[in-house]
């Protein structure tokens, strides 16, 4: 099964205006000034790191769903508040290896018990930098788990961001092996 959605392809031609409310393109440019034919033609990367745990679907989601307690476990999201409900807001803050904390507010798309977790963030605006976020856990022989951490980024800033993936990718690896530790602990 696929996940990801495809992601829009945004045109903009001389009637069209530019500006954003949510996902929606509202306001204008300054009068005079050239309306761009094309915004952004839909190039993504994907961010992903897998490690299998010796532990049940169940006891890996009891860890991973619980956002409260990101901070006293997780060196990548090293806070999250919010609820797994398909509409709302979360607030997470990233800790990259080697990078700055960033503070972002994704919005969940998809919450599957025991299986995943799906949501998108946007840097500022839809459309710029977006990040769309999955953790899943897959059943494997003997009582075990694969756990699958992936971001596919989209956006026209999505060219300038050699430093971020290779970093995101290094978070996703540290908080891979601390939700690996923690499951089987007490599993």
């Amino acid at each position: 099964m696929n996940a990801w959605p495809t992601p829009p392809l945004l045109l903009f031609d001389q009637s069209s205006t530019l500006g954003f409310d949510g996902d929606r393109v509202t306001s204008g440019l300054p009068p005079g000034l050239p309306r761009p034919r094309l915004l952004y033609d839909g190039g993504m990367k994907t961010v992903e790191a897998s490690v299998e745990i010796d532990a049940p679907p169940d006891r890996v989601w009891q860890v991973i769903s619980d956002l409260e307690s990101f901070s006293s476990w997780n060196p990548f999201m090293t806070k999250a508040t919010g609820r797994l409900v398909v509409g709302d807001r979360l607030s997470i803050t990233f800790q990259p290896p080697g990078g700055k904390p960033m503070n972002f507010k994704p919005k969940v798309l998809e919450v599957v018990p025991n299986q995943r977790i799906r949501w998108i963030g946007h840097l500022l605006v839809p459309g710029l930098f977006d990040g769309a976020h999955l953790l899943q856990i897959e059943p494997l022989e003997s009582g075990r788990s694969r756990f699958t951490q992936s971001e596919r980024f989209s956006g026209v800033l999505t060219w300038f961001t050699g430093k971020l993936l290779s970093r995101t990718r290094a978070g996703f690896e540290a908080m891979n092996a601390a939700l690996k530790q923690r499951s089987e602990a007490s599993a």
